[in-house]
């Protein structure tokens, strides 16, 4: 039997014809692919490290996309590549803003391009006068953790990380978007996010560092110049032009309002009626000759459904595994006619479910199809047999359980709600997909 080894150290067995995503799922590896593949992305693909005359020919749909980003014959599709004999890969898209970044890298264009975006800046308010009496590996300690948290409220709505300044950090939306209301819902619901982020960090680091996390974000929207900038040999991705400049100092400008998150009007008259705002007021900003409308923002004015399971999941991921194994628990001892369907090993089935509905929440604030993976999924598993209503129920049913015995009175009804939202979308992709399987 064929053996996939990764470059850290993992191996998985594949089936000889096998494509390297199919093993993959099999094995239970998490593997990026957001067309769920069909070659219509390059988020699964893969450098060949070792084994190039152990894997199939390119495939017509993959020829095309390799001749077009220009690739090399060891980076390959891993829903295209079949495996012939045992290979050496090492996966070129670990996440989701990675796509970006591969897809610039790979542009022949020049000097970059020009694009409307909503930029954010953050920052941790007086943490430099508060660090001063603090040991320099404490200061680390917190502002990583500071960063890990308010980064992952910036992908989680289809941002991108910039750059990271001390205690400091820019981001941008919209860079593989066109719709700007989209784009500034997305950057908006970012920065509530990482308002619930300061809340809990002041609860969990508060007490040990005499710290109250109070994090600053200023938001607005316009045109940039994106592109890479450096030395040949050493190019990083970048974005320049007045809509940067007047990001960082509408973020400054929230401690004169105190207000932890402002936004320019540019921001909301794209969405005017999405954002819970504050009375505007008209004020300069530092190197502009015209006064610029300025808004507090203290929540979301429609749809609160992905606001809220966004911000519980910080509350649910650490606890994953936890999750998954209790739900299946559930599942069993309320309908065990479901256990034989379920012979591999729980503990990484339990890991994929919870990776699976992360995947979803994330990708509901994401432009294009973010099912096609989910309706894959359900086509991959129609041979389950399990097509019925009542079986999407009886799992919504026991999901939901799970999560109320992990947060308890934090599960709230309305959060409640939006999580059945949640399992709804999951249960009718996969559902669709099933029955896009039938003969």
């Amino acid at each position: 039997m064929p053996k996939i080894r990764y470059m850290d150290s993992r191996t998985i067995d594949a089936v000889e014809g096998q494509t390297i995503l199919e093993a993959a799922i099999a094995a239970k590896m998490p593997h990026m692919s957001e067309c769920g593949g069909n070659a219509r992305c390059t988020t699964c693909r893969v450098q060949i490290v070792d084994g190039l005359s152990t894997v199939g020919l390119r495939t017509p749909a993959e020829e095309a996309v390799g001749a077009r980003k220009g690739w090399g014959d060891d980076t390959r599709l891993a829903c295209q590549t079949k495996v012939l004999g045992d290979v050496a890969i090492r996966p070129l898209v670990q996440h989701r803003s990675d796509v970006f970044t591969f897809n610039l890298e790979e542009s022949d264009q020049p000097a970059g391009k020009e694009q409307h975006l909503a930029v954010m800046f953050c920052d941790l308010r007086n943490f430099t006068g508060i660090s001063e009496g603090m040991l320099p590996h404490d200061i680390m300690y917190i502002v990583n953790s500071y960063a890990t948290e308010c980064s992952e409220a910036i992908l989680q709505n289809d941002g991108f990380i910039d750059k990271y300044m001390g205690d400091g950090i820019m981001a941008v939306f919209g860079l593989s978007d066109n719709q700007p209301g989209r784009i500034c819902r997305n950057a908006v619901r970012a920065g509530l996010n990482i308002q619930d982020t300061a809340a809990r960090l002041t609860k969990r680091l508060g007490d040990d560092f005499q710290l109250d996390f109070q994090i600053g974000v200023g938001i607005h929207y316009g045109p940039c110049v994106v592109g890479l900038v450096g030395h040949p040999s050493h190019r990083s991705f970048s974005l320049l032009g007045d809509t940067v400049n007047a990001a960082a100092r509408i973020e400054a400008m929230t401690k004169n309002f105190e207000a932890n998150l402002l936004i320019s009007s540019a921001v909301f008259d794209q969405a005017p009626n999405a954002f819970v705002v504050e009375p505007s007021q008209d004020v300069p900003l530092r190197g502009k000759d015209e006064l610029i409308k300025l808004y507090p923002v203290t929540g979301l004015a429609e749809d609160n459904t992905l606001l809220l399971v966004q911000q519980s999941l910080a509350d649910i991921l650490p606890h994953r595994r936890e999750v998954g194994l209790h739900f299946y628990q559930l599942l069993f001892e309320r309908y065990p006619d479901y256990r034989p369907l379920f012979p591999d090993d729980l503990d990484a089935q339990s890991v994929t479910l919870m990776n699976m509905i992360e995947a979803t929440v994330v990708n509901a604030a994401r432009p294009g199809d973010s099912l096609s993976g989910l309706r894959e999924l359900g086509r991959r598993h129609a041979h389950y047999g399990v097509v019925k209503n009542e079986s999407f129920d009886h799992v919504g049913e026991c999901i939901i359980q799970a999560l109320a015995d992990l947060l308890g009175p934090r599960l709230t009804p309305e959060l409640k709600e939006a999580w059945e939202v949640v399992y709804g979308t999951v249960a009718n992709a996969v559902s669709d997909g099933m029955e896009l399987a039938k003969p």
